[in-house]
C-alpha cells in the first residue's frame, strides 16, 4: 500500500505534463511580481524624482521669463536656459507616462526647431508658455500620483 502511495505521488508530482504546469504556473508568478516590484519602484521614483525635476523645469522657466523682459542682452542667457531646459524636459520625459510625455516631446521639438530658426521674443514666448501648460499638465498629474495607493 505505501508503495502505491509512493507511484502515486511521483506521478503526480514528478510527471512531465505536471512539471511543464509547474513551469508554467512559476513564470506567470514571476511575471507578475517583476510587474509588481516595477509599479511600486516607479511609484516611489515618481515621489522622489518627479518633484525634482519640475522643480528645475520651473527655474528654467522663470530664468527665460526673467531675460524675456530685456532679450537684447539675454539672448546668450536664454539659448543657455533653453538648453538646461532641454536637458531637464528629456530626463522628464523619460520618468513619466504617455499621455505627458507626448507634451514634453512637443516642447523638446520645439526648442531643437529653434536652434535652426533666429531666436526671437516671440518664439521664445511660445516656448515659455507651451512648457507652462505642459508644467501645469505634469502638476496635476503628480497630484493624482499622490492619491494612488
Amino acid at each position: 500500500m505505501l508503495e502505491a502511495i509512493s507511484s502515486l505521488l511521483k506521478k503526480i508530482f514528478f510527471s512531465p505534463e505536471i512539471g511543464s504546469f509547474y513551469s508554467l504556473v512559476s513564470l506567470l508568478l514571476t511575471i507578475f511580481i517583476f510587474l509588481s516590484i516595477r509599479k511600486i519602484k516607479n511609484f516611489y521614483f515618481c515621489k522622489v524624482r518627479l518633484p525634482q525635476l519640475i522643480k528645475k523645469v520651473k527655474s528654467n522657466t522663470s530664468k527665460i521669463s526673467d531675460f524675456l523682459n530685456n532679450f537684447k542682452e539675454s539672448k546668450d542667457n536664454i539659448r543657455l536656459e533653453l538648453g538646461k531646459l532641454e536637458a531637464n524636459l528629456k530626463s522628464l520625459s523619460k520618468k513619466i507616462n504617455k499621455p505627458i510625455k507626448l507634451y514634453i516631446k512637443k516642447d523638446l521639438k520645439r526648442i531643437r526647431n529653434l536652434s535652426k530658426n533666429n531666436l526671437t521674443p516671440e518664439i521664445t514666448w511660445e516656448i515659455y508658455r507651451e512648457v507652462s501648460k505642459t508644467l501645469e499638465e505634469i502638476n496635476n498629474y503628480f497630484e493624482d500620483i499622490k492619491w494612488e495607493a
